[in-house]
C-alpha cells in the first residue's frame, strides 16, 4: 500500500482526535456535570426523565463516534511501521496500543449498560 500524502494522514489523525473527544468529552460531562446537577435540582421521576432524554441525544452522537474511532483507527494502523500484527507484544508500541484498544472495548462495553 503506498502512503496516502500527509494532508490525508493529518485529517485521518484530526477525525480520530475528534471522535475521541466527542465520546470521551461526552461521558466526561455526563458524569461531572449532567448527573449531579439533576440530581440536585429534580425530583426522581425528572431526573430519570431528563436523562432518558439526555441519553436519548447523546447515543447517535457516541455510536458515530466509536465508529468513527475503529475506521480512522484501523487506517493508522495499517500504515504504521510499529504494527507487527494483532495481539503483538513484541515491541512496548504493541503493548501500548492493545492496553488502549482493551480500555476502549472495556469503555464501550460500560457506555452501552
Amino acid at each position: 500500500m503506498t502512503t496516502p500524502p500527509s494532508w490525508v494522514m493529518a485529517l485521518i489523525f484530526w477525525l480520530h482526535m475528534l471522535g475521541t473527544v466527542a465520546w470521551i468529552g461526552s461521558l466526561v460531562a455526563i458524569s461531572v456535570l449532567v448527573l449531579p446537577a439533576s440530581s440536585r435540582t429534580l425530583k426522581l421521576p425528572e431526573q430519570v426523565a431528563f436523562i432518558a432524554a439526555v441519553q436519548k441525544r447523546l447515543e447517535p452522537i457516541a455510536w458515530f463516534s466509536m465508529g468513527l474511532l475503529l475506521v480512522t483507527g484501523l487506517f493508522q494502523l495499517s500504515l504504521s511501521p510499529h504494527y507487527d500484527g494483532f495481539l503483538s507484544l513484541s515491541t512496548q508500541w504493541s503493548m501500548a496500543i492493545l492496553i488502549k484498544h482493551s480500555l476502549a472495548v472495556i469503555m464501550a462495553i460500560v457506555s452501552a449498560t
